[in-house]
């Protein structure tokens, strides 16, 4: 006969569950832990704004073997695109993709253009740096670090009443449309700029001799101190109409504020990222004994929605164009110098409106161009920039090279630090991991490749619509994705 076992039925002690317990709580910290810190590690990574990189991150939760990576394309150059399939143009002062801009630039013949010179007025500084601006019948002239109203000497604002002042600079804001003005909607603008210990402050004033009270002559200062704080010395420019101008720093990297003036309420918006250095900057030896950064003092053009802005500094021309969007902030810019041939063999440019852009007719706006050569005999000649916005004649691509170098069989992905302009829903984006196959991707939406490869690329296609005033922009573009290693 057979014995029959005891079974030990006790229940689990006290003890037990609460140890079962601790060891749950400390998993779930784990956990939450590890994937906070994961989610900050890639977020950091996405912010990244300086360059391009590649940077794998161990993700244990995909599997023992499984990694994780990511990239950003700047686009900076053209080492992570594929030129043979990339059909949209390349900005790289600018560094973006988007449709070409389109242009008419005409140089005219002798006669014509003697005649124009007679009757267009261009903005432009005398020899010993002189500058006068004049609204309606009164005038202001800046010369050195004096200021003068109708020949009178005025003080300047006590912030620039200082040993450290190192320039000013004046602009003249005019009236929305050429009407006859009683003064109220046309000012000048008056920019110093202070060295402050190791930095240079940029003050911004109006000034409008008719709201004086008394004798003094009214300063009104327009920004924060902080606004125009730069580690580089510059210069300002202006322009623009009494309901939307621009006050912009000059300097090795600029610094750029858009106001916007409506029922007497303005609003200002930073459009410093347009002025990086690879637009502003260059480095010139001067007398010191150190190197300095200098940059070009700007000039404004403002006409409808775009807005042109060029170069008063000898031997620095420059010409970048500024678009605004549905709300009138500007929202992107190209930089057009290089385009019209004014980055060498040039010794200055000087731009001014020859007829507006008409919207009720769809007519687009034409500049005059005063070029004077850097050559012996320094000559002259009078083009027409007329701008005819963007070619949108078919649709445009761009894709890029393979972006997995890692040892390892790509498994999924998605497009993640998207920045974008201008876009409506006229950019599609793909992506592959064989540059054979394509899926359509959205922005912080996974897709899964259920045949891994070796490979990574994405993929863009511009539609055009019939706006051909506005360009979708492409700033930068980053990837995330998961790759298991051979």
């Amino acid at each position: 006969m057979q014995k029959q076992r005891k079974i030990d039925r006790r229940r689990p002690s006290r003890d037990f569950f609460l140890a079962l317990m601790a060891g749950i709580t400390i998993l779930t910290v784990v956990t939450v832990g590890f994937l906070y810190y994961q989610a900050r590690l890639v977020g950091r990574i996405a912010r990244i704004p300086a360059f391009e990189f590649q940077l794998p991150i161990g993700l244990p939760f995909f599997g023992p073997t499984a990694q994780g990576s990511s990239f950003t394309d700047l686009f900076s150059g053209t080492g992570w695109l594929n030129a043979s399939n990339t059909t949209l143009y390349q900005d790289f002062a600018m560094t973006t993709l988007s449709y070409p801009p389109k242009f008419e630039w005409e140089k005219l013949a002798d006669e014509e253009a003697k005649k124009l010179k007679e009757k267009i007025l261009f903005v432009r500084l005398e020899e010993d740096g002189t500058d006068k601006r004049c609204t309606g019948s009164q005038c202001l002239i800046q010369k050195g670090l004096e200021l003068f109203l109708d020949g009178q000497k005025i003080s300047l604002p006590s912030e620039l009443r200082t040993p450290e002042l190192l320039n000013i600079s004046i602009g003249a804001i005019y009236p929305v449309r050429n009407i006859i003005s009683n003064g109220a909607d046309k000012f000048w603008i008056l920019g110093g700029v202070v060295k402050d210990g190791g930095q240079y402050r940029g003050y911004v004033y109006k000034f409008d001799p008719s709201a004086s009270s008394g004798q003094a002559p009214e300063f009104t200062k327009i920004f924060e101190d902080s606004d125009f704080l730069s580690p580089y010395p510059g210069m300002f420019g202006f322009g623009g109409t009494s309901d939307n101008w621009l006050a912009i720093y000059g300097a090795y990297e600029g610094i750029a504020w858009q106001t916007k003036t409506k029922n007497s309420f303005s609003s200002f918006h930073n459009i410093s990222r347009f002025f990086p250095i690879r637009v502003m900057g260059d480095s010139v030896k001067l007398k010191e004994a150190k190197e300095r950064f200098v940059s070009f003092r700007p000039e404004v053009i403002r006409d409808g929605k775009n807005w042109y802005i060029y170069s008063l500094t000898p031997a620095k021309p420059k010409f970048i164009k500024l678009v605004e969007d549905e709300e009138e902030k500007i929202s992107a810019a190209w930089d057009l110098t290089k385009n019209l041939g004014l980055d060498s063999g040039v010794e200055s440019t000087f731009f001014a409106v020859e007829s507006p852009f008409d919207s009720a007719q769809g007519k687009p706006g034409s500049l005059l161009v005063l070029i004077t050569k850097s050559d012996e005999e320094n000559k002259t000649e009078l083009r027409r920039f007329r701008d005819f916005g963007f070619d949108k004649s078919k649709p445009l691509e761009a894709m890029s090279s393979n972006i997995n170098t890692l040892p390892g069989n790509v498994v999924s992905a998605r497009i993640s630090g998207l920045q974008k302009f201008l876009d409506g829903e006229n950019m599609l984006f793909w992506l592959s991991n064989d540059g054979v196959f394509w899926k359509e991707a959205k922005a912080y939406e996974t897709v899964v490749f259920t045949d891994p490869q070796e490979k990574l690329f994405w993929r863009v296609k511009f539609v055009p619509d019939d706006d051909l005033k506005t360009s979708p922009v492409l700033d930068r573009l980053g990837l995330e994705w998961q790759w298991v290693p051979n």
